[in-house]
């Protein structure tokens, strides 16, 4: 008998022991009334960036993350209205939501909407509710990755700010999208400030007028995250002033009342009678572009004429050369035909064969018109599909062709910064200077694989902050890399990261691969969705933050010839190792 039960309790003790093993860590929790045993790794919870702690756990049950409601709804500043037996509900912003205990669809100010998972009753008295819908609901992003919620802002539509410009008492800031601004008047001097909300500029300047009293007119990026463009007026005394909007709400003008016709402001078009920017009214635009009306060639004091067009061929490169002082211009591609157009506004046609037949591999034919009273539009027609870039030099504009083979894959570079705007600065360093360096060697390395690469700038000139991934993306590229230099507050912190968002496989290759060609501080992968270079790109994009020029030696590598190249050989084997892959 004592054998018996010996045998016995070692057997419970064995049950006990392989039982306690295999639940090590395991936790109890009463999910509807049922208990389970819960061994899945902590739950992370990052709002806005920032790692929250719970003080009652969240948990994964039935691939769903649940969280308890009160925590949640605390969070971004919601309500909870009101508990029963069966629902419970929540009031964010005035928005009435209500979740039931045993029902698949939700309401949200009484419209349904169906959920994948129901709300839980846990311990028997523990409200926990599906985070990704309670977030959603309460317009919010959210993204699960590596046993963390990541809870984001919804972005609001960023408007790019297309144009602003000044006209015989009127200021007109025309825009791609809606906009939102804030208005208010500034003392000694008197000023009229516009802040342009969620809205991003690509470069600033400054309009003098010095006419009727306002003596002159700025406008920059006030701020990033939040995007802001700040337009000041500036006054020689305050003049009154009335504010509009088009019904598109795309053109804001500002109408200043009490001024008297005068001179045109210096450096602005002269021409009275130009097209608001938000105007319906086409019928006095040419209709044929390359057939305009016959118009006195003499410019206004304010215009800049357009001497002559040269072409030229530079090994593989076209370049078409514009003979004129106009620095206000836009340049874009279109297709069937293809072609690049440059328009230069404030600007005079000359008298001047204004047709090049060239009929070579890249260029067919380049014609130049007076589009409009102030507008002359020089038209580059193509053979071949190609790159291109504008250089202003001195007395012409230079469009540069670069033909593509498109049997080949191709790789923009970009090389972050740029004439007015230097980027980062330190240790004598600019970061404009270093990562065009780093730059032209990984476009050398590249152009040697056989690969077609386009650079966004080859020198210290300033390139649009959307013009790039533009650039990229009316190239159809495989691939786009931005190439910058960190900077801190601190000069201790240095070292390499690599930012993405929309490919983390091609941020991760070419890290793996930059790392072993340096010996600088790892700093791994970095999402960053709201950089305008990776989302706004339609291919595979990271930037590459090279190191720090805050840092004494992260400065004297960037600095040095050889470290260049290290970095953009490590660039170059990730990108080689992407797409072969």
């Amino acid at each position: 008998m004592r054998n018996k039960l010996g045998h016995l309790f070692i057997l419970t003790v064995l049950f006990v022991l392989m039982y306690s093993t295999a639940y090590a860590g395991a936790k109890q929790y009463s999910v509807d009334g049922q208990l389970i045993s819960y061994n899945y790794p902590q739950i992370n919870i990052y709002i806005n960036g920032v790692k929250k702690t719970p003080t009652i756990e969240p948990l994964l049950l039935n691939s769903r993350v649940f969280v308890h409601i009160r925590y949640v709804a605390e969070q971004f500043g919601a309500k909870v209205t009101g508990y029963d037996k069966s629902k419970v509900s929540i009031n964010y912003n005035g928005k009435n939501i209500v979740l039931y205990y045993n029902k698949n669809t939700a309401y949200i100010d009484d419209k349904p909407v169906q959920l994948d998972a129901t709300v839980k009753l846990i311990n028997g008295g523990y409200t926990y509710v599906p985070i990704r819908f309670l977030a959603e609901a309460f317009d919010k992003n959210v993204r699960w990755d590596n046993w963390s919620v990541y809870i984001t802002d919804r972005e609001q539509q960023v408007v790019r700010v297309k144009d602003i410009r000044y006209n015989d008492g009127k200021l007109l800031v025309q825009t791609d999208g809606t906009i939102t601004f804030d208005k208010f008047n500034l003392p000694s001097p008197d000023r009229l400030v516009l802040d342009l909300e969620n809205a991003v500029l690509d470069s600033p300047n400054n309009i003098n007028i010095n006419s009727n009293g306002i003596k002159q007119i700025r406008y920059s990026q006030f701020s990033l995250n939040p995007n802001k463009v700040r337009v000041v007026v500036e006054f020689d005394k305050l003049v009154p002033y009335e504010i509009a909007t088009t019904d598109d709400k795309k053109v804001l003008s500002v109408v200043f009342n009490k001024l008297k016709e005068d001179n045109p402001p210096s450096g602005q078009p002269a021409n009275p009678s130009q097209q608001d920017p938000g105007s319906s009214d086409t019928s006095k635009q040419n209709p044929n572009p390359m057939n305009p009306p016959q118009q006195d060639q003499q410019p206004s004091s304010n215009q800049y004429l357009v001497n002559a067009l040269k072409y030229t061929v530079t090994g593989d490169t076209a370049n078409v050369a514009i003979a004129t002082n106009a620095s206000d211009y836009k340049v874009d591609k279109l297709d069937n035909p293809t072609r690049v157009y440059v328009d230069l506004y404030g600007a005079k046609l000359g008298n001047f064969a204004s047709t090049i037949d060239v009929k070579d591999d890249v260029v067919d034919t380049i014609k130049a018109s007076q589009y409009s009273q102030d507008t002359v539009r020089v038209v580059v027609y193509l053979n071949k599909n190609a790159s291109y870039q504008v250089l202003k030099q001195d007395g012409f504009i230079v469009l540069s062709l670069t033909p593509i083979d498109n049997s080949k894959k191709i790789i923009v570079i970009d090389a972050g910064h740029g004439g007015s705007d230097p980027g980062a600065t330190g240790n004598n360093l600019r970061e404009a200077d270093v990562v065009l360096q780093i730059a032209k060697k990984l476009q050398s390395l590249l152009a040697q694989a056989g690969y077609n690469v386009v650079m966004t700038r080859t020198d210290d000139s300033y390139v649009g902050l959307y013009d790039r991934p533009a650039l990229a993306n009316q190239l159809k590229a495989d691939v786009f890399v931005s190439i910058h230099a960190n900077s801190f507050s601190n000069p201790s912190a240095k070292g390499t990261e690599i930012l993405y968002f929309n490919n983390k496989k091609l941020a991760q290759v070419v890290h793996d691969e930059l790392m072993k060609q340096v010996d600088t501080v790892d700093r791994g992968l970095v999402e960053r969705p709201k950089l305008v270079v990776l989302n706004s790109t339609n291919m595979p994009s990271i930037l590459v933050e090279t190191a720090f020029i805050s840092n004494p030696d992260d400065a004297k590598k960037l600095a040095s010839d050889d470290y260049q190249l290290k970095f953009a050989q490590g660039i170059y084997n990730g990108i080689v190792k992407f797409l072969n892959q």
